[in-house]
């Protein structure tokens, strides 16, 4: 049977031990959360360019209502375009994107 001086050290050591692990756990979630905001920025970037050029090549110099054709067309692949979940892949349709994109849509045919 261990004395409680003994037991007391293994709980210590335990502790410690855990303690690293988190400090350790922290820093690569830290790390993901960068790169997951960098690789958001990325893609955000990656539909709006691939987006304007196909309206150039397609002819269409209009300023007018590019930004809402590339948040429909990340909507439509798939990815939120609100700004509480921006960039994360949708599961299903989001209420506050479809909103967004109402939104935009009226304020479209009012100018």
């Amino acid at each position: 049977m261990l004395s409680l001086a003994q037991l007391m050290k293994r709980s210590q050591e335990k502790l410690q031990e855990l303690s690293r692990d988190i400090q350790e756990l922290s820093v690569r979630v830290y790390a993901l959360e960068e790169e997951n905001a960098n690789l958001r920025r990325e893609l955000a970037l990656s539909c709006y360019n691939s987006e304007q050029v196909n309206n150039s090549a397609a002819g269409d110099r209009e300023d007018v209502g590019i930004g809402l054709k590339n948040l429909i067309t990340i909507y439509d692949r798939g990815f939120h375009i609100c700004n509480l979940s921006f960039g994360l892949e949708r599961s299903n349709d989001c209420l506050f994107c479809q909103a967004l994109l109402q939104k935009s849509g009226a304020e479209q045919k009012n100018t």
